[in-house]
């Protein structure tokens, strides 16, 4: 079996779900049936561990993808939303999902059939908490004389908090793309008196504020077999004066740091491992590609963890959430006290990115708030010589 075991989860059953936040020693296996060994038509496939934890919800942990030509690879030793900051365009106090209400527990909804149409149901202590399908994702490749078609792995499971609902679904490609999503859904609950911080909907004039939702994720990448030989990159490509012409510059991170996008420059980052090359010796890789940057914002002033899109920091088995993270064992509160300077080359690195999405009711949301995706994509960069389909 390709599936190996290198970092997940302690799982202490309650309910559905663990509440540890401490990761699983090397060695020890993924739990009895919640392995994911997914091939698709083409021979790729993917090996996925899945657990449930109570703040954080679904967890996956030892993530390899199979190329058709047989080179698996780990990509990311775990991944997981961080956190959910709720900031209302009233002011009012910002709701922390993740950490205050939990995605994982009770929250976590029991699926039907009719939420995973086609799809496998898997369990967790009797309740169906993760849905697991294989569906067509469109065009691979076409040119002039080819065209293919691929398919994806779709596994989501879905929370509810009041009246809200978040679908948390993660895309995997048999390409070796990784898209990390969640949806926003459920009802409105916040109305106020002041038409300045929302809109008015309904017959009963009533005003629905505003609000923006801050989505955190956070990404222990393990490229390989070795989790501590990793590098973070910064790649940017430089306009000339007559715009003609862009000058790509390529910045190893040696330090913790916090980032921002660069919409001018187009700035993105890349993890990649120090040691494996594929055999156009370029080193194996992943990049992170934000999908919509039209919601991308700042955000409260007055709070330092949103003044950045993109985090990196060296391995700390105390830094679980981005933002009202637990003070132990001289742990940060929020991902800004993380980064404190740790050499990061050639490490174990965890990034942590935000998404952002600025809400703004309309009177199609009353009843039913049509569900409303974020996230971004891990790119492959680099990891075979050539197009792996």
């Amino acid at each position: 079996m390709k599936f190996r075991v290198f970092m997940i989860l302690v799982a202490i059953a309650m309910g559905a779900t663990s509440t540890t936040t401490t990761a699983r020693p090397v060695g020890q296996s993924c739990p009895s049936g919640q392995v994911i060994n997914n091939t698709f038509s083409s021979g790729a496939g993917w090996d996925i561990c899945w657990e449930a934890e109570s703040k954080q919800g679904i967890i996956f942990s030892n993530i390899y993808y199979n190329t058709p030509a047989g080179i698996s690879r780990r990509v990311l030793g775990e991944a997981s939303v961080s956190q959910i900051v709720t900031e209302f365009d009233d002011g009012s106090t910002s709701q922390f999902t993740v950490t205050q209400n939990g995605l994982g527990g009770d929250n976590l909804v029991n699926l039907t059939s009719t939420d995973c149409p086609n799809g496998q149901r898997l369990q967790l202590n009797g309740k169906n908490v993760l849905c697991q399908s294989t569906k067509a994702r469109g065009y691979i490749h076409k040119d002039d004389v080819r065209q293919r078609q691929g398919e994806l792995l779709d596994l989501f499971s879905i929370s509810k908090i009041g009246g809200k609902t978040y679908i948390v679904r993660w895309k995997f490609y048999d390409s070796g793309i990784i898209e990390p999503m969640i949806g926003l859904s459920g009802k409105l609950e916040k109305f106020g008196s002041n038409v300045n911080y929302g809109w008015t909907v309904g017959q009963n004039n009533q005003i629905a504020i505003g609000f923006t939702n801050h989505y955190f994720w956070r990404l222990d990448f393990d490229l390989g077999e070795t989790p501590d030989d990793d590098v973070a990159e910064e790649i940017i490509s430089v306009p000339s004066s007559d715009r003609l012409k862009k000058t790509i510059q390529i910045q190893s991170m040696a330090s913790e740091a916090g980032r921002s996008l660069d919409y001018e420059t187009k700035r993105f980052w890349r993890i990649r491992d120090a040691a494996i090359q594929n055999s156009n010796v370029g080193f194996i890789s992943y990049e992170l590609v934000l999908l919509n940057y039209a919601h991308q914002g700042q955000g409260n002033s007055n709070v330092s963890w949103l003044g950045n899109d993109f985090f990196v920091t060296k391995y700390n088995s105390c830094e679980r959430f981005a933002v009202d993270n637990p003070s132990q064992n001289g742990c940060g509160t929020n991902i800004t006290q993380f980064v404190n300077g740790e050499n990061v080359n050639e490490k174990d690195l965890v990034t942590w990115y935000r998404a952002s999405y600025h809400h703004l009711p309309r009177d199609e949301d009353l009843n039913s708030v049509p569900v409303r995706w974020t996230g971004f994509q891990l790119l492959p960069r680099d990891w075979v010589s050539e197009n792996p389909l």
